[in-house]
């Protein structure tokens, strides 16, 4: 499982809180879960919306 789509499952929030969270489409964000690697800035952004460290989302 991508780690962006474990850490949003274990916080209980779904595809949309998230991306609305990052000002972004579900169906972008959809696309961030199954992306092998984020860009430094998205990953940031996302880890932002999740509410962790960015270091939390690299593998």
């Amino acid at each position: 499982m991508p780690i962006l789509k474990a850490w949003r499952m274990h916080l209980r929030l779904t595809e949309r809180e998230v991306a609305q969270r990052m000002g972004i489409s579900q169906y972008a964000y959809r696309e961030l879960e199954q992306a092998p690697e984020l860009r430094p800035n998205t990953r940031t952004r996302a880890a932002d919306a999740l509410g962790i460290s960015d270091s939390q989302l690299i593998k």
